[in-house]
């Protein structure tokens, strides 16, 4: 099986989870593409161009999956690439942009949180880290619906989403450890990515 491992941008915990991801579930074929952790305005919504323009010949490759951070703009890929809309499209929250505090004098993050939306609703299944996590992100893009001048019937959408989704906690190893094949959390993954 391949799978796609798309991670937008690359901070230190967003590595660590990819590669434990990567070290736990070893009989798949894993591609990675990441991009460096700066510019977040410009990551967070250019990562589909970034990713054409420098990684073209990767993303015309099949793929039974495509796993991707809540960072990527995968509605835009999978429209740049259509052919990865037929993988399974798991997206995995390692944070959600509608649990971020603004200040009064910042504005507003609507591009990240539409990314955030629009990567939920393109996904297949949805994998959030923590409840919390899952919580904050369905409460906040309710709100932030209900601020859309369309007055959009957003309650049952996102609460069918909500009872989907899955919580799946990041595994915390001593350093130096190396994952084990046979915990939980590895089996959950290997029957998400359709490995068992």
């Amino acid at each position: 099986m391949r799978v796609l491992l798309l991670s937008a941008y690359e901070a230190v915990s967003h590595r660590y989870w990819a590669q434990s991801l990567m070290a736990e579930v070893d009989d798949v074929s894993w591609t990675l593409l990441s991009l460096p952790p700066r510019h977040f305005s410009w990551r967070i919504r250019g990562n589909p161009l970034s990713w054409w323009l420098k990684e073209y010949e990767t993303l015309s490759e099949s793929y039974e999956v495509v796993l991707a951070t809540s960072m990527v703009d995968i509605a835009t890929l999978v429209g740049l690439f259509p052919h990865l809309g037929r993988a399974r499209k798991i997206i995995y929250f390692h944070e959600n942009q509608f649990a971020y505090p603004e200040s009064s004098d910042q504005i507003s993050q609507v591009e990240a949180k539409m990314v955030n939306l629009y990567a939920a609703l393109a996904a297949d299944t949805l994998v959030f880290n923590t409840t919390y996590n899952r919580d904050s992100f369905f409460d906040g893009a309710r709100r932030f619906l209900k601020k859309l001048p369309e007055n959009l019937p957003a309650a049952k959408p996102l609460e069918r989403l909500r009872q989907q989704a899955k919580v799946l906690p990041v595994p915390i190893m001593p350093l130096g450890d190396t994952p084990h094949a046979n915990t939980p959390t590895t089996h959950y993954l290997e029957s998400s990515l359709g490995v068992r």
